[in-house]
């Protein structure tokens, strides 16, 4: 083939498609001379090279390389910029020349012979001066630039496959070069996918990992503001301390003030043990539990056996987890039933055990307990019936572990939920 026709064909191609990319800039057509001359030198260039392959495969993929170049010459677009362009306008171009095909296919014309090719592409700039003076397609690549890679990865694929469908179409693969190319295509289409989704999902998690800290944030300002207190309450118990000498001078009458005054200031023990925890959002939403349980006269007794708790699962999960486990033996505790609960680290693991005035567990009872939508309390709320599901399904996501039985302590029967994860 003589490379006249060749080169007309590219430069007919690259124009309807320099067009389609300035729609979806929505920026003004420049067509100067430099531009000219860059466009011609670089498609006569490339058409030479395709030429020389003599294959179509080759052609294709020069092309696909020369219209990246020009358009990161012509657009200035970082690079995933350019390629995103470049995939617009081929998809665009080729949704365009698939109607025309079914226009021509009735027709008995051959698409293949070279005036159906040049008249494809004399009508696609035709379509492509239509988009860019009536259609606002911008809109979609201002989208498509701000979205994430899941969207991004789809357009990625349907590009790919445009692709693939053209080589089908347009080429008879015959050589071995054409079929590794073909096969070094697919596999570039895996990689793509596997790297964007790879890259999104660490994004959500990240994304969602700040939005639960954001949530909890009200339980770290009320662990401060409860620090704050307790520092003004301890200054105000040592100014009084110290003035307990003034009025009892002698030892006898000083040691039973002082611990007259002991047993009046009160001091809460286990709060102060919760402070030592280095999870410093779970010690400040246990802090706030017992608070809540005390009010509502069930009293929360926590041991802490290991205050560095260590786990792969994040922060944000354990206090869901604990909720879940705290609520469930409110809710079941009758009034003035004690509650407790452990805590635990061991091989890199967090242990929660927690234990209150329960049923006796039947292997029934037992099987219903993690089942969606069961509930023992009364069903004043929608939301009865799921949290030792969520509990039962985040643990199986961590690999975790979830023991449930029965213990008796001065002949009350107590439920015993243990967790390891």
């Amino acid at each position: 083939m003589t490379f006249g026709i060749p080169f007309c064909v590219n430069f007919l191609e690259f124009t309807f498609l320099y067009l389609i990319g300035c729609a979806y800039l929505a920026i003004p057509i420049k067509y100067n001379f430099q531009r000219i001359f860059w466009s011609i030198s670089v498609i006569a260039l490339f058409t030479s090279l395709s030429l020389i392959t003599s294959t179509q495969l080759s052609s294709m993929i020069l092309c696909n390389i020369y219209t990246i170049l020009l358009f990161f010459l012509f657009f200035h677009l970082p690079p995933v910029h350019t390629i995103l362009l470049m995939a617009l306008s081929n998809i665009t171009s080729f949704a365009f020349q698939l109607v025309l095909m079914l226009v021509f296919f009735p027709l008995h014309i051959p698409i293949n012979s070279v005036g159906v090719t040049i008249s494809e592409n004399l009508l696609t700039i035709l379509f492509s001066l239509i988009l860019y003076f009536f259609i606002p397609v911008h809109r979609l690549f201002d989208f498509l630039q701000s979205s994430n890679r899941y969207l991004l990865a789809s357009l990625a694929d349907m590009y790919l496959i445009v692709f693939a469908i053209q080589i089908t179409m347009y080429s008879e693969l015959t050589s071995v070069t054409d079929i590794i190319v073909l096969l070094l295509l697919f596999s570039l289409m895996i990689v793509i996918n596997w790297d964007i989704l790879y890259y999104q999902k660490r994004y959500d998690q990240q994304r969602r990992e700040l939005e639960n800290y954001e949530q909890y944030l009200p339980i770290v300002n009320e662990l401060i503001d409860y620090i704050r207190m307790r520092q003004h309450d301890f200054s105000n118990h040592l100014q009084a301390i110290q003035m307990l000498p003034l009025t009892h001078t002698d030892y006898p009458s000083l040691r039973k003030a002082l611990l007259r005054y002991k047993d009046e200031i009160n001091l809460d023990s286990q709060q102060l043990d919760l402070l030592k925890i280095n999870m410093k959002l779970i010690s400040g939403f246990l802090i706030s539990k017992t608070m809540e349980c005390k009010a509502r006269k069930r009293p929360l007794i926590i041991i802490v056996k290991n205050y560095s708790l260590q786990s792969v699962v994040p922060e944000y999960i354990l206090i869901d987890l604990l909720g879940i486990l705290i609520d469930n033996a409110l809710e079941a505790s009758p009034e003035g039933g004690i509650i407790n609960l452990i805590l635990d680290s061991v091989e890199n693991k967090i242990y929660f055990k927690i234990r209150n005035i329960g049923p006796e567990l039947t292997p029934q009872l037992r099987t219903l307990f993690f089942q969606k939508g069961y509930s023992t309390k009364t069903m004043t709320s929608h939301q009865h019936g799921l949290g030792l599901y969520k509990l039962k399904k985040i643990t199986d996501a961590y690999n975790g572990i979830i023991m449930l039985n029965n213990e008796t302590i001065d002949r009350k029967k107590l439920i015993c939920f243990e967790l390891f994860l």
